[in-house]
């Protein structure tokens, strides 16, 4: 997954709202992956992802929102996303 400095907004819950949507990133050999999930709780880090259907797909993220990211709907998020998908970490 990404290495963002501890500052980025993203992993402030005050960032997040409950039913935010969202982009999961992962940053591997093979490049960027997004995975759209949805946001529940930002405090917990719970989320959902639409296309699991145990526990109707609501998990905990053990590294917090670290890599999460909104949908293009806030300029750091899209910036960081952009920044990743141009080799950036």
């Amino acid at each position: 997954m990404s290495s963002e400095s501890a500052a980025s907004p993203w992993e402030c819950a005050d960032h997040w709202a409950p039913g935010d949507s969202a982009l999961w990133i992962g940053v591997g050999a093979s490049g960027v992956y997004e995975r759209p999930i949805i946001v529940v709780s930002p405090a917990g880090a719970l989320v959902r992802d639409p296309e699991v259907t145990y526990n109707d797909g609501i998990f905990t993220l053990s590294d917090g929102l670290r890599d999460v990211r909104h949908r293009d709907s806030c300029e750091p998020c899209a910036a960081s996303v952009r920044m990743l998908h141009q080799g950036g970490v």
